[in-house]
C-alpha cells in the first residue's frame, strides 16, 4: 500500500471534473487551463458568454479553483467602473497540475470554438 497522502492527493484531483463538451462552462475552462484571465468583456466578446460569473461559479462547483480579481478602469463617460476578472488559482495548479486528459479537453474546445462551434 502506498504512502497515505498519496490517497489524499488522489482524491483532491479526482474532485476536479471536467464539464459537458460544448458548453459555456467548457468554453471558459478552456480559456483558462490555456492561461487566460477573463473579465466579463472577453467573456462575452470572445466565448458568447453573457453572464461570466454564474459560469465560474459553475465551474467552483465542479472542483475548480478560481481566483476572483478585482479591476478598474474608466469607461468611455470617464467614469471609474469596477469589475472582476477570473483565472485558475496558481497555488492549487502548483499542487495539482493539470492533466493531459484536461489539457486535451481544453485543446478539443479551442478546436470547436476556431470553427464556431458545431
Amino acid at each position: 500500500m502506498g504512502h497515505p497522502l498519496a490517497a489524499i492527493e488522489e482524491t483532491k484531483v479526482s474532485n476536479r471534473t471536467l464539464p459537458a463538451h460544448n458548453t459555456q462552462p467548457a468554453r471558459l475552462l478552456s480559456l483558462l487551463i490555456a492561461g487566460w484571465e477573463v473579465d466579463p468583456l472577453e467573456g462575452w466578446r470572445e466565448i458568447g458568454i453573457y453572464r461570466l460569473s454564474d459560469t465560474v461559479f459553475q465551474l467552483k462547483k465542479l472542483g475548480w479553483r478560481i481566483d476572483t480579481g478585482k479591476l478598474e478602469k474608466k469607461n468611455r463617460f470617464g467614469e471609474v467602473c469596477r469589475f472582476a476578472n477570473y483565472s485558475l488559482n496558481p497555488e492549487s495548479l502548483e499542487a495539482f497540475p493539470i492533466t493531459e486528459s484536461e489539457r486535451q479537453f481544453a485543446v478539443s474546445e479551442m478546436l470547436s470554438l476556431a470553427g464556431g462551434g458545431s
